[in-house]
């Protein structure tokens, strides 16, 4: 199997894992996708 097909297979195995991992870190629903980009770009423009 080339390493490509592996990085895809693996990001998209993990993505899902992060997503959830930081909505319950906000404390919001964890399959809550809406505004979850938006909330880390506001956090870094207010550091």
């Amino acid at each position: 199997m080339p390493l490509t097909c592996i990085i895809r297979i693996t990001r998209k195995v993990l993505a899902p894992m992060v997503t959830v991992f930081l909505n319950l870190q906000r404390g919001r629903d964890s399959l809550d996708l809406d505004g979850l980009v938006m909330v880390g770009s506001q956090e870094r423009a207010t550091h």
